[in-house]
């Protein structure tokens, strides 16, 4: 970390990450009204000395969440915080190219990012949050595009929702069996569903670029719960802070308020 004073801020569908050189803290919420002031505050005042300006610290973001964002840089500008947009950077400098693509949400773009900082391309990024994406970059940093679908705590809670008989159920790692009760059998069908969607776009990607050793970087809330299966077969690169550090990397290089 070059930077003490830059935190990253991820900015997401049901949580907040702010991660940096001394600092890691998640809030999570239903719904922006619940995203507490008082916990952003002491957030900044751990990195404040005083009343200098000069020792606030930087929020590098990336949100899929506007009305999230808002409800931080509302937060933020009572302080007087320095808001820095790492994805709209990271895009404007060329560190991945992402001409042909139409779209893409701000995580997606720091994942990626942050992969690209600690390995050479080709490479595919999984992140298994709210949704679960799968995003492939090519060997000249070409961003070639990626696949969306519901993630298991999404998957969960719809079949919770949306049926009569099913309940919202915890969701943890289990080996493989036949399963006998309604509990067992959705959370075998979850998860290894979820495998088996990975895994089949890994391999559509093998099949495309002839290349069987491309790592993946696997990141997000779910991906604790899959990486044993996914290990067994491919090259995972775990980095549960991806998107952060795709965000800290953006921050160091091109922000210019530092």
């Amino acid at each position: 970390m070059k930077h003490s004073r830059i935190i990253a801020v991820d900015i997401g569908n049901s949580q907040i990450k702010f991660f940096g050189s001394d600092t890691f803290y998640t809030i999570k919420y239903d719904s922006f009204d619940k995203i507490s002031e008082n916990e952003v505050h002491s957030i900044i005042k751990k990195h404040c000395s005083g009343n200098n300006k000069l020792n606030l610290p930087i929020f590098a973001y990336s949100s899929v969440n506007p009305t999230a964002y808002a409800k931080i840089a509302e937060i933020t500008a009572k302080y007087e915080i320095e808001m820095f947009d790492a994805a709209a950077a990271s895009k404007e400098h060329n560190r991945a190219v992402f001409n042909d693509i139409s779209g893409m949400g701000s995580d997606r773009i720091m994942g990626i990012i942050g992969a690209l900082a600690e390995a050479l391309p080709p490479l595919i990024t999984v992140d298994c949050g709210t949704a679960t994406t799968v995003n492939v970059v090519d060997k000249n940093s070409v961003c070639s595009g990626g696949f969306i679908f519901p993630g298991l705590y999404t998957q969960a809670l719809s079949l919770a929702e949306k049926t009569a008989n099913l309940m919202e159920i915890p969701l943890f790692y289990e080996e493989f069996y036949m399963a006998k009760t309604t509990v067992h059998a959705m959370r075998q069908g979850i998860i290894y569903g979820m495998i088996g969607s990975i895994s089949f776009f890994i391999e559509k990607v093998y099949e495309k670029m002839k290349n069987v050793n491309i790592p993946i970087f696997l990141t997000g809330g779910g991906a604790n719960i899959i990486i044993a299966e996914l290990e067994k077969k491919y090259n995972i690169v775990y980095r549960p802070q991806l998107v952060c550090q795709g965000i800290l990397y953006a921050a160091e290089n091109y922000c210019k308020c530092q």
